[in-house]
């Protein structure tokens, strides 16, 4: 008959069995025991339903009515129990305090079972489940711990808030969890109810004894039974959020997924990814949009694609060129410590350069018009005319962001102090690409001194031996494009995305379950690959005033009296500026990527109307299109 029932009412069962149930409990007791002291009043006999029908239709209807209300007013009434609303902030520090108390003397009770038998631990057991894990989250009462518990436990395991995703949740879950959840709820506002009901009737009964031929023991048997009742109603609404909790928690595990697809998003295999994946949802569903809002979602480490205009002074010069880090990427993995074991989420950590992880950090704060460039040593510099090196764009970062481990050392290393808000940390960890990058490079050396380039070369001639290496022999010139393929792909490999086989929005792809899915060492290597090219900025800018006008990836371009690297690189007496840029071979170097005139490159922008249109893209050959051949 309850099944019946529930299916004809539908929604509305939640409402009758919590709300107008109690109500109408609460509105017979005080109709049987304080309204008659009331009805001999005038004005009350004047409005009191003449028969026992007109009586019962009248306690029908206020109990719909009053029943309405309460069920409006719910939210208050749960924080008023909870201690989150009309407390002072003096009751509240107390409860909470005799709250954690109560906490830490049960778990000591719990360490100690000597003496106790199986149902007694269990009991203690059942004590400490209503107090959630966090004591930072402790309560001023007992009902609102045994809420907060399952409250929090969306975040504490997988960082899903349920708080603020309640309402998508329950749209996602499956039907029995969310008809769980809303019967166990339906008990403890039944108590809830018979609570708040409770004290309004003896309230009334108390005041009723005032009136004339009030029937006073009835009065005060009445008053001092609802109050006696109170104590139990609460206890009872404790109790019930037992259920309450396991139907949440079901609610959760077996809603995620649901939520994920619904949200157009692939669960992600890993926990700590899937934590990740919550955190950004619950923080994009809570904060209000800003222009950065829509690459919350973005990889957190990418290749520069940065540019400006030019200034007076750069358009007075005649050449644009252009030089090229040699296998950037490869150079930035060898040596790379990277996670070789699960990450362990920190909160509030001391940042650790020497382990990897993500970190979310604030770095808006680092100023490029004054930072460090030796151990002693601080330059002032136009941070107008340099790329941020936290963002590919070069924008200044606006707030908190994730990075990897390479860039926020780097913020350090520029002499500022960074304050982790929370991070991913892999304590298992090693020098895991070192191998590969051996091969790769050991390939390229000899295959390049094959064609001419050796290692050793002096700057001018190195240059000339650069100039057409590739027509010498096209077979080899192919085996060092394969090369540089095989570092550009073996980093794509690590975060491969979709290759269609029937793959749509929201299902996983096969990459994801391969080992190979490895998005945080893919963003480790672009990381350290973006600041190393940063840092040669900086100490080319701090010694010779002279700034970048793109950048694309690993190539550069500056202003020049001359069209060849040597007329605006730093070299005396054949020694390269130490920690600058070096002409030569060797990964981690440069060459010469290519030479145009100022003129053609404000003739580009001027024609596309986009002054700060990226001239490293097309710097190579003047021509331009939208490819990027990736060296």
């Amino acid at each position: 008959m309850g099944d019946i029932a529930k299916g004809v009412l539908g929604g509305g069962w939640a409402l009758v069995v919590g709300w107008v149930l109690p109500t109408a409990l609460n509105l017979a007791v005080f109709f049987l025991t304080v309204a008659p002291s009331l009805r001999r009043t005038a004005a009350v006999e004047r409005v009191w339903p003449g028969s026992a029908s007109q009586t019962a239709l009248l306690l029908l209807c206020a109990a719909v009515l009053f029943g309405i209300v309460l069920n409006a007013l719910q939210t208050p009434l749960y924080r008023i129990l909870e201690g989150y609303l009309l407390w002072p902030r003096s009751a509240y520090d107390r409860g909470c305090r005799r709250q954690r108390a109560r906490k830490e003397r049960i778990g000591g009770l719990i360490t100690r079972p000597e003496g106790r038998t199986p149902v007694q631990r269990a009991l203690l057991n059942e004590q400490m489940a209503r107090y959630p894990a966090d004591d930072d989250q402790i309560a001023p009462t007992r009902l609102g711990n045994a809420i907060r518990r399952f409250e929090e436990y969306g975040h504490d395991r997988f960082r899903l808030d349920t708080q603020v995703l309640w309402n998508e949740l329950s749209s996602a879950a499956p039907e029995q969890a969310r008809r769980q959840a809303e019967t166990a709820r339906t008990n403890v506002d039944f108590f809830v109810a018979l609570l708040y009901g409770h004290g309004v009737v003896a309230v009334l009964a108390f005041l009723a004894l005032t009136s004339a031929g009030a029937e006073r023991r009835l009065l005060v048997v009445t008053a001092i039974a609802l109050c006696t009742l109170i104590p139990l109603w609460y206890r009872s609404a404790v109790y019930a959020t037992d259920e309450w909790a396991a139907a949440v928690r079901a609610m959760v595990n077996l809603g995620r997924k649901p939520l994920a697809d619904a949200l157009g998003l692939v669960l992600p295999k890993q926990l700590a990814e899937e934590r990740t994946m919550w955190q950004l949802v619950t923080r994009m569903s809570r904060r209000a949009y800003r222009d950065a809002a829509d690459t919350a979602f973005a990889p957190y480490e990418e290749a520069y694609d940065w540019a400006r205009p030019m200034t007076d002074a750069e358009c007075t010069l005649r050449h644009l060129v252009g030089i090229d880090v040699n296998m950037a990427f490869a150079a930035g993995a060898n040596g790379l410590v990277v996670g070789l074991g699960p990450p362990t989420h920190v909160e509030a950590p001391v940042f650790d350069a020497k382990l990897p992880g993500s970190w979310l950090v604030d770095l808006s704060h680092v100023d490029l018009s004054r930072v460090k460039v030796g151990k002693d040593t601080w330059a002032d510099l136009d941070a107008s005319l340099l790329p941020s090196p936290f963002t590919a764009k070069g924008d200044r970062p606006t707030g908190p962001a994730w990075y990897a481990t390479p860039t926020v050392a780097y913020a350090v290393e520029l002499g500022y102090d960074v304050t982790p808000i929370e991070a991913y940390v892999r304590h298992d960890n090693g020098r895991y690409l070192d191998g590969w990058y051996q091969r790769l490079r050991d390939a390229y050396l000899a295959t390049m001194a094959d064609l001419g380039v050796h290692a050793d070369m002096e700057p001018t001639d190195f240059l000339g031996a650069m100039d057409g290496y590739k027509d010498r022999d096209p077979e080899l010139a192919i085996v060092v494009s394969a090369i540089k393929a095989t570092v550009k792909g073996g980093l794509g490999k690590l975060r491969e995305r979709p290759r269609g086989e029937g793959w749509k929005p929201g299902q996983p792809w096969r990459a994801l379950s391969r080992p190979t899915w490895r998005p945080d060492i893919r963003a480790a290597v672009i990381s350290r690959t973006r600041i190393n090219l940063h840092r040669k900025i900086v100490k080319h800018a701090a010694f010779t005033g002279q700034y970048p006008i793109a950048i694309l990836s690993d190539c550069v371009v500056y202003a020049a009296n001359g069209p060849s690297p040597l007329d605006f690189l730093p070299y005396r007496e054949g020694k390269p500026l130490p920690g600058g840029f070096k002409l030569g071979i060797n990964p981690g170097l440069v060459k010469h990527e290519g030479t145009q005139s100022v003129l053609w490159g404000e003739e580009v922008r001027e024609r596309f109307d986009a002054p700060e249109l990226n001239l490293a893209r097309y710097i190579k050959d003047g021509q331009v299109t939208d490819e990027d051949s990736g060296e």
